[in-house]
């Protein structure tokens, strides 16, 4: 059976473990997108919140990975660096 990446087309005998050789995208797992849920249900009200009470700040992902992952549903996502 022949993979496909869906980003850059590159194909291959397998699919490798969690980067395209080609071109280096990563793909997330079940924990990627169940990490990036919690990140968008939690990151967003909490700026509302400090924002409304005058506080500057940033929110940083000390686990961050790249910018874009192939997802569960072979479309391109936004990362969370």
């Amino acid at each position: 059976m022949i993979w496909k990446c869906t980003y850059c087309d590159h194909r291959r005998e397998r699919k490798p473990n969690c980067i395209c050789p080609n071109c280096g995208i990563v793909f997330a797992g079940v924990g990627t997108h169940q990490k990036y849920k919690i990140l968008k249900d939690y990151c967003y009200p909490l700026s509302l919140i400090m924002r409304n009470q005058g506080f500057e700040h940033c929110f940083i992902d000390a686990c961050a990975g790249s910018g874009k992952v192939l997802g569960l549903n072979s479309k391109l996502i936004d990362g969370s660096p």
